[in-house]
């Protein structure tokens, strides 16, 4: 492993790791090699996440079960969030051919999406204004939605007019504009608040915001988001 990958590993501030990315450049066929071994272990998590924020590190056939293995992640969120970014990363090359794995990362989002919106609901009041790693979540996957849903998915998308993330609304929003154009947004709000599917909040916040522009959630540092005993108890693994 080189000295350049080892720090690119070992980085723990998301700006930081940009620059240490860019440093590396085009990896060796042994860093990338060495990347594959560190996902492998799932141990360090701010290896992990490092790596997964920027898949193209890894061999072309890697990224993609590491990635769907992170979007599936349970027991640490983190990794999730750094797999929803790292897609932003890719070409598009890793799904052409492969329409079920552009539907199964499809379908995860839109799950995780939906998870946020019960976990939200169930904040305590007086955590209002407070964002947590869920709303990080559900806003960064709604990022990828206009290259992965079809216009099938609009009446499932359309429910998150009602998320508790302004971020999902706005973003959902420029997605069905972008799936149905102004009149066919209008019409599904329409037929969605008629069967009791969206609120009358819902249907305002479409009526009322002509023109969105996609939305890009702050994204934490690993260390922002975990205990600090936690991340030393990483070391050395």
């Amino acid at each position: 492993m080189s000295r350049g990958l080892e720090e690119f590993l070992r980085t723990v501030d998301l700006d930081d790791l940009l620059r240490a990315r860019q440093r590396l450049g085009r990896v060796s066929k042994r860093d990338s090699q060495a990347t594959v071994s560190v996902l492998e272990q799932w141990a360090d998590r701010q290896a992990v996440s490092n790596v997964l924020f920027y898949p193209d590190l890894l061999p072309r056939t890697a990224r993609m079960p590491f990635l769907m293995k992170a979007l599936e992640e349970e027991e640490f969120a983190y990794y999730t969030l750094a797999a929803i970014v790292g897609l932003q990363d890719l070409t598009g090359e890793e799904f052409e051919g492969a329409p079920d794995v552009r539907q199964a990362v499809g379908e995860r989002l839109l799950t995780l999406i939906e998870w946020a919106d019960e976990r939200m609901r169930a904040w305590d009041t007086a955590a209002t204004g407070l964002h947590t790693l869920d709303e990080v979540i559900a806003d960064r996957a709604t990022v990828h939605l206009p290259d992965l849903v079809e216009p099938g998915d609009a009446r499932r998308l359309v429910r998150f007019l009602d998320h508790p993330s302004e971020g999902v609304q706005n973003n959902v929003l420029y997605t069905l504009l972008d799936l149905l154009g102004r009149e066919g947004v209008e019409r599904l709000v329409a037929e969605a608040a008629e069967a009791g599917e969206v609120s009358p909040a819902g249907v305002e916040y479409a009526s009322q915001n002509d023109e969105p522009m996609m939305l890009f959630a702050f994204i934490p540092n690993l260390v922002q988001t975990i205990p600090a005993e936690d991340m030393e108890a990483d070391v050395g693994k």
